[in-house]
């Protein structure tokens, strides 16, 4: 009888480090898998902060750019004018010219 006791205080101490093995071969797989997770969303999140400033980059050339040219049209136009304006008509010669437009204009039907 003692013999059957001490046998299953055995079996129940080799079941039980069976058992602790197990659970922390178990930890140690779902620790590896987490450390995979983390990494892969460290990379993943990098990537996009590495997307975001690209995307923001390229916002803000564009914006420069689009600066850039409507000040290149604004100076144009100014430099038309500036050039134009001295083709402008004096105002002594304006009563004529109004005048040779209404003789010489033609009729629409």
């Amino acid at each position: 009888m003692e013999l059957q006791r001490e046998e299953q205080l055995r079996k129940d101490e080799a079941r039980k480090a069976e058992i602790l093995q197990q659970r922390e071969k178990r930890n140690k797989s779902k620790a590896a898998a987490t450390q995979a997770r983390a990494a892969e969303r460290k990379a993943f999140e990098e990537e996009f902060r590495n997307t975001l400033m690209k995307e923001r980059t390229e916002k803000l050339d564009y914006w420069r750019m689009r600066e850039k040219s409507i000040e290149e049209k604004k100076n144009s136009k100014k430099e038309l004018i500036h050039r134009q304006s001295g083709k402008w008509i004096e105002e002594g010669n304006m009563e004529a010219m109004i005048m040779r437009a209404l003789v010489d204009h033609p009729t629409q039907l």
